[in-house]
């Protein structure tokens, strides 16, 4: 359980980075 949330929260992390990383290469 504990490794799922820490998998979930890792990819939830990757996500957000991608995400910031888009809007400052799209601004």
């Amino acid at each position: 359980m504990l490794r799922s949330f820490y998998e979930s929260s890792m990819i939830c992390c990757l996500l957000s980075c991608t995400n910031s990383l888009v809007h400052v290469i799209l601004l």
